[in-house]
């Protein structure tokens, strides 16, 4: 470019950089930018207002990147809020959808509750229409009332029900005897010895429960005297011996009464027949239980004795 019009290119230059500032078009900004290179090699004065106006250019580019960056992150934030907005607002519908139908399944409840109540106290229902006359004040508070004094009914028959249910649970339980007759009573129990010339233990436990008893437990020293002298008082033969209520055919050793009841042996124990031997008879010879196999004496005879609470 001639010295001479070097005035003259600055003041294009320069009205090329109001237009960039302006318009910030990218093919301007980089002729502007090429202008000024060939401005600043030969010397003009006019340089640094046009890279002024370069650097203002390259700033309101950015500025509109920025703008343009924020209008399009408002709009997915406020797309975002609406979309939450609608899911909030269907719930709501859900919900209220949900307690309307709550209420009219309430509503025939207390219907049918009302209908059954005027049933159970001789009165007809009044049979409903599907027509239905326009409600006045009047007939509105008389159906509230209705309504109320049923809500009481239903209370009133609710804590007669509990009433009762209390009274019955206060009963004290009364168990029936059912002991046979000629049962002999000892300390709260009834007891009788069934002579028999031979029968297993399962056996003779299943005839006492058949009976509303079970075989003889004995949990003291007392009861087992009174329950060896009712037996031995008949004439028997020798070796007879009666079954009483307690096996260790769960555990080898570890007896347990029939009734659940704590097995202890009042020293009056022979158990010497190991695990073949699982079953107690008391011998009427010596009063002393002795384990035997499950069909018990097979030489004298074999008896039972039952007991009765």
């Amino acid at each position: 470019t001639p010295r001479a019009n070097r005035g003259a290119n600055c003041k294009v230059w320069f009205g090329l950089a109001v237009v960039v500032v302006q318009t910030t078009p990218l093919p301007l900004t980089l002729t502007l930018g090429r202008g000024v290179y060939m401005l600043s090699e030969e010397g003009s004065g006019c340089s640094k207002f046009l890279g002024s106006a370069v650097l203002a250019s390259v700033v309101a580019i950015l500025g509109l990147i920025w703008a343009v960056y924020t209008f399009y992150k408002n709009n997915q934030d406020t797309q975002q809020a609406l979309d939450n907005q609608s899911i909030q607002i269907a719930q709501q519908q859900t919900q209220i959808a949900l307690v309307l139908q709550q209420n009219h399944l309430q509503s025939q409840q207390l219907t049918l509750v009302a209908q059954q109540i005027s049933l159970q106290s001789g009165l007809t229902p009044v049979p409903r229409s599907n027509a239905f006359p326009p409600l006045t004040a009047t007939a509105v508070s008389e159906q509230a009332t209705q309504i109320a004094l049923t809500s009481q009914a239903i209370t009133e028959a609710q804590k007669s029900i509990e009433a009762t249910q209390t009274a019955i649970a206060l009963q004290p339980t009364i168990v029936p005897s059912y002991h046979p007759r000629d049962a002999v009573y000892f300390q709260g129990h009834y007891y009788r010895v069934y002579t028999s010339h031979s029968i297993s233990w399962s056996s003779a436990k299943t005839q006492c429960e058949s009976q509303a008893g079970h075989l003889v437990v004995i949990t003291s020293t007392e009861e087992n005297n009174f329950v060896w002298g009712l037996a031995s008082r008949n004439e028997f033969p020798t070796w007879t011996v009666a079954w009483i209520g307690a096996t260790d055919s769960a555990h080898e050793g570890k007896w347990e009464w029939v009734t659940g009841e704590a097995f202890r042996s009042l020293g009056n124990l022979i158990a010497e027949g190991g695990r073949s031997e699982n079953y107690l008879n008391l011998r009427l010879a010596t009063g002393r239980w002795e384990d035997f196999p499950l069909y018990g004496e097979q030489v004298g005879e074999q008896w039972y004795i039952c007991e009765w609470e």
